[in-house]
């Protein structure tokens, strides 16, 4: 997410966090840095200089808190008014029930995508979601949708050629349902026709929420559009494409200053990649920090989805356990966002794609092994590692190789288990080193 932004950005941090002396020429120099890389990633030109000026005034003239470096202390009022320029967020509330929301876009932002995702999300806080097909005009865009319903394993309705019908109808099929939400139709621009129409659907659907979804690759004129929806009355915006473009920090921003929260980001393309936006964890993202809080959400999330329980994990662990542990890994979504969210900073893509392919052959050879095999890895002689190798179209070294880690993995678990945690895991764990500020995380 916002490769290009980010390691300018984590650049001019090291930078900074890595002189003896923090002093006015030092913090000059990072806005220098700061204003290029926020520029560069398309964040409007008024909002960055105004950033810089507070930067300059907190960090050079703001008395610091006791027991703070002034290096910290820089450090500190950096993130925060990152924080600030990204917008407060918004709490989605998943308690009220029922839910009923109108996602509404012009073409091409992702919107029935987007659906989707959201029903997926919905569906996995324990809710029962219906999905309403509105858009009449886009071809196939109700079928689209029909699939995403049956994809992602909830109800769908759109029968006909007048939204009124669609609307009326969905509501009467489905009164208990914890959560609908339609999809309405999009267009080239906000003009009066859109806006009527989106009128008269929020009059017979008396949503809860209207979102508003925005590709991420428009940059700045996010925030223009947000200010024209604004009309039908938003309770926020979605930022899809967070992945694929630099202009993300721009989408953000604008929004932000147009003053439209932004409720949610599309992380992927998989059903799976939609996220609550965090403006904390966003910032400690962009600066290499790492987000740990939405880590260990989505893999809380997975765990459950795939019935893992930590306690059995770590009093039985064999291959079994371990084929469940890289089938979870697998599921938490591209590798390099997992990386960003431990704060690893700008990973390589050839290494990245070299270790999502190695999951992948690794998984290839624990469904070549027998269950005995995979209970009881010490019986896997020679002669069953050539067996393995030859069925799931793997070198033997590989094979070899997994069982290494498999060890490893094992010996971990029996530190786990005696209390005790090996010395450089322990680093790891503490490894965020004072960089996340007061304040933040």
């Amino acid at each position: 997410m916002l490769e290009g932004l980010a390691e300018k950005l984590q650049n001019a941090m090291k930078k900074l966090a890595g002189k003896d002396v923090v002093d006015r020429a030092a913090v000059e120099e990072f806005v220098r840095e700061m204003q290029r890389a926020l520029i560069a990633g398309d964040v409007g030109v008024d909002l960055v200089f105004s950033l810089s000026e507070r930067i300059r005034k907190k960090a050079l003239e703001e008395k610091q808190l006791i027991g703070l470096s002034l290096r910290d202390h820089v450090l500190r009022v950096i993130y925060e008014e990152l924080v600030g320029i990204v917008g407060k967020g918004a709490p989605f509330d998943t308690a009220k029930r029922p839910i009923r929301i109108m996602l509404c876009g012009l073409f091409a932002a992702g919107k029935t995508t987007t659906t989707g995702k959201l029903a997926l999300w919905l569906k996995k806080r324990g809710m029962r979601v219906a999905l309403v097909g509105a858009d009449i005009y886009r071809p196939a865009a109700q079928e689209q949708l029909r699939q995403l319903a049956a994809q992602t394993g909830v109800d769908y309705h759109s029968e006909g050629k007048d939204i009124k019908g669609i609307v009326a109808e969905a509501l009467e099929k489905f009164p208990r349902h914890d959560a609908i939400i339609v999809d309405t139709a999009g267009r080239n621009a906000l003009d009066e026709d859109m806006l009527k129409e989106l009128l008269t659907v929020k009059s017979l659907f008396k949503p809860t929420d209207s979102f508003l979804v925005i590709g991420a690759d428009i940059g700045q004129a996010a925030g223009k559009q947000a200010e024209q929806f604004a009309r039908v009355g938003l309770s926020g915006v979605i930022v899809t494409k967070m992945e694929g473009t630099a202009k993300g920090g721009g989408a953000i921003t604008s929004c932000a200053a147009a003053g439209v929260p932004v409720i949610f980001v599309g992380l992927g393309e998989k059903m799976g990649d939609l996220d609550l936006f965090e403006p904390k964890g966003f910032v400690s993202r962009l600066l290499g920090w790492g987000d740990i809080s939405a880590l260990l959400r989505k893999a809380d999330e997975i765990a459950k989805e795939q019935s893992i329980n930590p306690e059995d994990i770590i009093s039985s662990f064999n291959l079994n356990t371990f084929y469940k542990q890289l089938e979870a890994a697998r599921s938490m979504g591209p590798l390099k966002n997992v990386l960003q969210m431990l704060g690893a900073g700008s990973v390589p893509d050839e290494m990245i794609v070299k270790s999502e392919e190695k999951l992948t052959r690794y998984k290839h050879i624990l469904d070549s092994m027998t269950r005995k095999e995979r209970l009881n890895p010490e019986i896997i002689s020679p002669s069953r590692m050539a067996r393995i190798a030859r069925g799931s179209g793997a070198k033997e070294s590989e094979v070899r190789e997994l069982l290494q880690h498999y060890k490893q993995a094992e010996k971990m678990m029996r530190f786990v288990k005696k209390g005790r945690v090996p010395r450089d895991l322990a680093k790891r764990l503490s490894g965020v080193g004072g960089k996340i500020p007061v304040g933040g995380l």
